[in-house]
């Protein structure tokens, strides 16, 4: 039962995504509803969601830029 309130329900591919699964998590643990200990891992893996996400974004930025002065 434990593993499943720490789980992350929704898809998470937008940052808007993200920040609003961090806010969920946050509340919880600030409600006593998941230990303290459990929603810093959980921040920690929404923290590399989220940097990855930025690393794909500034990526595909990137080939945009590339492709367009090329042509």
């Amino acid at each position: 039962r434990r593993q499943r309130q720490m789980c992350i329900r929704d898809r998470l591919n937008t940052m808007g995504a993200i920040r609003s699964e961090s806010a969920r998590v946050y509340r919880r643990v600030c409600e006593g509803r998941i230990p303290v200990e459990d929603g810093t891992k959980l921040f920690y893996m929404l923290d590399r969601m989220t940097r990855m996400a930025e690393a794909e974004f500034l990526e595909s930025r990137l080939e945009a830029l590339e492709h367009g002065q090329s042509a």
